[in-house]
């Protein structure tokens, strides 16, 4: 089994990390989450950026955070 990762989600807006959003168990999985939360991201005009990181660094980012990508994003 591979290393898990997990993706932490930055406001660039504020500058200030807003911690875990997810983990993956593979590096394709991560990378199709960060995939997932950018085009929610983008299509807001967000200022959120998520990147994937080694568990093993998980204690820089503290406790898991939910982040609302839908709070503004209306369907067409």
């Amino acid at each position: 089994m591979s290393t898990p990762y997990i993706v932490v989600a930055y406001d660039l807006a504020s500058n200030t990390c807003l911690g875990i959003v997810a983990v993956a168990l593979s590096m394709e999985q991560a990378v199709s989450i960060v995939k997932a939360f950018a085009f929610v991201a983008l299509t807001c005009g967000s200022s959120l950026r998520y990147y994937v990181r080694d568990s093993s660094s998980a204690s820089l980012y503290g406790p898991e955070c939910a982040v609302n990508l839908l709070v503004h994003w209306q369907l067409p």
